[in-house]
Formats: C-alpha cells, structure tokens, sequence
C-alpha cells in the first residue's frame, strides 16, 4: 500500500513529478471499467434475435480490441508512474510482470484479425441512429 502522506502538497509544496502519470492511468482505469460495464449491460439486455446481429457481434469484437488496448495504455501509465521502482522485478512497486501480460492481449485476442473482420461488417451495417446504439 502507498503511502498518500508521504505527497502531502504541504510537506512539499508541489506534486510529484509522476502525478500526471497516476492520474492517466486512473482515467484509463475508468475508461476501461465503462467500456466493459458497458458491453455487459449490452449482453444482458439483449433478446436472442440480437445476439445472432452482425451489429452486435461486431460491437462485442470491437469492444475486446478496444478494452485490450486501454489495458495497456493503463498499465503503461502505471509504469511511468512508478517508474525504473515498477520496471524492476524485485520491489513492491514493480510491475513489469503485469506490462508483460498485458501487451500480450492484443496478441492473443488478434486484433489485427478482429479489425480486419469488423472493416467487411461494418460495410454491411447501417449507421447508428444515436450515440447510445
């Protein structure tokens, strides 16, 4: 656990240079958890018929493509963050384990395919008539 006394803004008397960092990550953090409660609610809200829609399958792809690469952006902010203490594998801030897993989910989920397959969809589907569809 971090101790959050330690950058008291009066101890001294401006924030530390990784703020800028720690606040990305956390807005990329909300990002990604708006992104996936999103999608669920589109899930759980869906009848069958909708389920089997070109539309909705390749908004549920999109989502994975999305939801990878915001993981990384937030866990390479983290890395800046914590900085050459995160990169090393030997403290309480690393983290270098988490940036390798991460980097491999847009490998492993293929993204390059994912966006190949949504660019033949997305010529077949219409134009969505509001930004909540």
């Amino acid at each position: 656990m971090i101790d959050r006394r330690a950058y008291s803004l009066s101890d001294c008397g401006a924030l530390p240079p990784a703020a800028a960092h720690l606040t990305r990550a956390n807005a990329s953090l909300r990002s990604l958890n708006s992104l996936i409660a999103t999608a669920l609610r589109r899930f759980e809200t869906a009848d069958a018929q909708t389920l089997e829609t070109i539309d909705f399958q390749t908004g549920m792809n999109l989502h994975k493509v999305n939801a990878s690469e915001l993981a990384v952006a937030t866990v390479m902010s983290a890395m800046q963050c914590c900085g050459l203490a995160g990169y090393r594998n030997d403290g309480e801030f690393s983290i270098g384990r988490h940036l390798r897993d991460i980097l491999s989910s847009p490998i492993m989920i293929n993204n390059d395919r994912i966006l190949a397959n949504a660019a033949t969809a997305s010529l077949v589907s219409g134009i969505p008539d509001s930004l909540a569809d």
